[in-house]
């Protein structure tokens, strides 16, 4: 007994009711049809070539390997770089307690800045210890901030008394 090497490639008829039909057992580019009625050749036929630019806008022509390494190196970049100023000294904390004898409570931001820094977020800890954003409590009306200082307005003076509030802020 021998083992058969190599591949034979075979034509295989089936008797439909318009004659024998060829069954083919591989499939062809020409017969995958896509949902929008165009086959796998017309579509990969359209393609006009292959480019490493990141400046070209010609839709028929694919972004090579090399052009998607390089692509994927820049977002790195980027994203390092955003990580690095964001960890950076430029994001600080203010932080105090709301008292029960006005409605407007000044914090300081230890300096001043040459322009007012970007309040990013702005929580009271309730209660419960629970820590919530202080522009949907219903008892604060308005969060200003300026270049040396927040303020936060209370619907009235007693409203949030001896509340610890906690500000971040994104220096520009």
């Amino acid at each position: 007994m021998s083992i058969l090497s190599g591949y034979g490639k075979y034509k295989r008829y089936i008797l439909t009711d318009e004659g024998y039909k060829l069954c083919s057992h591989w499939t062809s580019s020409n017969t995958v049809e896509f949902d929008d009625g165009n086959t796998a050749e017309t579509k990969v036929g359209s393609i006009n070539g292959i480019s490493d630019s990141l400046t070209a806008n010609n839709s028929n022509v694919a972004l090579s390997t090399a052009g998607g390494f390089n692509l994927q190196s820049q977002i790195d970049e980027l994203n390092t770089n955003l990580n690095l100023k964001l960890n950076s000294d430029k994001i600080f904390t203010v932080t105090g307690y709301l008292n029960n004898t006005s409605a407007s409570n000044t914090f300081s931001l230890g300096k001043t800045y040459g322009t007012a820094p970007y309040l990013l977020s702005a929580q009271i800890q309730l209660s419960s210890g629970v820590w919530s954003d202080m522009r949907k409590n219903d008892n604060i009306t308005r969060i200003d901030n300026n270049a040396s200082q927040v303020n936060v307005i209370k619907n009235t003076a007693s409203a949030l008394a001896n509340y610890m509030v906690r500000f971040v802020f994104l220096a520009v």
